[in-house]
């Protein structure tokens, strides 16, 4: 290929030429790249030659340091003890703020349970004044209770008299003895109580001779047979005016039922003419 090219050549006169351009191309583009090889090892070479040299002061400040160690050690023993000392200082500055607050905690305590003793004993008194105003109040109800109890049963004395009355006089012809009126008996002896002097220095023959004068009332209200005929007779007279007594209410209360009777009579005759 080559040789036909070559011959065609003389045929042709300027491919000669550019087949020089071509080779000097060529060798031109190798030159150049054989020098930048050579520029790179050089460059390569002189790093090398710096990283010795840097080993080379990394081992001479490896003899310093060895050279200084004594003075470190030195300094590494005063800073233990300046340690040691800080240490302790803040030993003493701890355990000193624990005291305060351990006392100041107990100080709190002691306040906090004496108002919790205070606020129990007040809590303690005033359940004792409710107890107490409750009891009050309770005590004047029954007393209002036993006024009002009272009230009735004074209301109705008379006629609860009045009933008991009336019995005794029925079955008093079927008994061996007279029934003395219950008003006088105890007239009788509110008046025998009052007739008695309170006396305390009195002998004690006085006093018999009182009982002695007492006993014979006290006979007339238990109810027992009379064994002296003056007190038959005076049993038989309270009887009697107990009697009297009783037919004149019987009278009033007969009066008053026929006076009511003839109002309602005329009433209703009036009622009647009206609706006529």
């Amino acid at each position: 290929m080559i040789s036909q090219l070559f011959l065609k050549s003389f045929n042709y006169p300027a491919l000669p030429l550019i087949f020089v351009f071509v080779y000097t191309i060529c060798c031109s583009t190798t030159f150049l790249a054989i020098c930048n090889k050579r520029k790179s090892l050089k460059i390569k070479k002189q790093k090398v030659v710096k990283k010795k040299s840097a080993s080379n002061s990394k081992k001479k400040q490896k003899t310093t340091y060895y050279v200084d160690g004594a003075r470190a050690i030195g300094m590494l023993r005063e800073c233990e003890k300046r340690c040691e000392v800080t240490i302790e200082k803040a030993r003493h500055n701890y355990v000193r703020v624990m005291d305060k607050a351990y006392e100041d905690a107990r100080r709190e305590i002691a306040e906090f349970k004496k108002k919790r003793e205070e606020q129990h004993q007040k809590y303690i008194i005033r359940l004792q004044k409710e107890e107490l105003d409750y009891a009050a109040i309770l005590e004047n109800k029954n007393r209002a209770k036993l006024r009002e109890i009272d009230k009735m049963v004074t209301k109705n004395r008379d006629n609860v008299i009045d009933d008991i009355m009336k019995v005794v006089l029925k079955i008093q012809p079927l008994m061996h003895y007279n029934v003395p009126d219950l008003r006088k008996a105890k007239q009788i002896k509110s008046s025998s109580t009052q007739l008695i002097p309170k006396q305390p220095s009195q002998n004690f023959s006085e006093k018999n001779q009182q009982r002695a004068k007492i006993l014979p009332i006290v006979k007339k209200i238990t109810y027992k047979e009379p064994s002296i005929s003056s007190e038959s007779s005076t049993s038989s007279s309270t009887s009697s005016s107990t009697s009297s007594e009783l037919s004149i209410r019987e009278q009033n209360k007969s009066r008053q039922k026929s006076q009511k009777e003839n109002n309602r009579k005329k009433q209703n005759n009036i009622s009647k003419r009206k609706n006529k």
